[in-house]
């Protein structure tokens, strides 16, 4: 896969976090029950789609990490952990809605946590690689 087409799902990935924790803000920010129902299946819906969207990134920066033959740069192997970070941030997020209710308070601070994780690790690489294409 080409690596602008990479670019484009990065920022996709993005984008769909940042709609998923507008909607989970506005949800908790406001007393209207009817819209709060609202808000609140958008953000699931969101929350799939995103999830779904990491993963099939994730299996093309696997495929693609399993073909370098030489040490990563260090800045690649920041954007390769940041990114398996994520992936953990979203499991403990998904452990607490299913599993562990007590600490269900605290999903908002794990969302904006993966948010921020998934914005450093876009604009380490895709926004570096957008920046060079538009100098040359």
């Amino acid at each position: 896969m080409s690596h602008s087409t990479n670019c484009i799902l990065a920022f996709s990935l993005l984008v769909i976090g940042v709609i998923a924790v507008t909607h989970i803000l506005i949800s908790l920010g406001r007393n209207n029950t009817a819209r709060q129902e609202y808000f609140r299946w958008a953000h699931r819906i969101c929350g799939y789609i995103f999830f779904v969207l990491y993963l099939f990134i994730c299996v093309i920066m696997f495929q693609k990490f399993t073909r370098i033959t030489t040490s990563l740069s260090a800045e690649d192997a920041i954007h390769a952990y940041m990114g398996i970070a994520i992936f953990f941030t979203i499991v403990v997020k998904i452990c607490i809605v299913r599993v562990y209710k007590k600490f269900y308070e605290s999903l908002p601070i794990y969302g904006m946590i993966t948010l921020i994780a998934v914005y450093l690790t876009v604009t380490l690489n895709a926004a570096h690689y957008i920046i060079s294409t538009f100098r040359d």
